[in-house]
């Protein structure tokens, strides 16, 4: 490597230590704002009012809940298919002896199957 990548690089890791200090800064901005509000005066809610709005919140947070997990199980899933695809594909073109052999799939025939 020249000394010239090395610039780059710094410079890049540079503006990513910035964008990710920012980021940080917001963060805690926003916790800040929301912890320093003042609280809703139980007074301007109704006692029926207020059961019935934690009720649907907690449904909400299930909710919100199950949907987390799918998404996790699905996040999972991508990741184990790109695995699985960076396997055969390394499997298949790592090796040039491989397709030399008469009991080996032709090329063609190969990549027509992900067709």
């Amino acid at each position: 490597m020249g000394g010239g990548e090395i610039i780059v690089i710094l410079v890049l890791l540079f503006i990513l230590a910035v964008l990710a200090i920012g980021f940080l800064g917001l963060i805690y901005l926003i916790v800040r704002a929301v912890l320093n509000r003042p609280p809703l005066p139980l007074s301007a809610l109704s006692p029926d009012l207020a059961q019935s709005q934690q009720r649907k919140d907690r449904e909400h947070i299930k909710l919100l809940a199950i949907f987390h997990f799918m998404f996790a199980g699905l996040a999972l899933l991508t990741i184990a298919s790109l695995c699985a695809h960076y396997a055969i594909m390394h499997a298949a073109f790592s090796n040039p002896e491989m397709w030399k052999s008469p009991q080996a799939m032709p090329p063609k025939a190969f990549l027509d199957a992900f067709t």
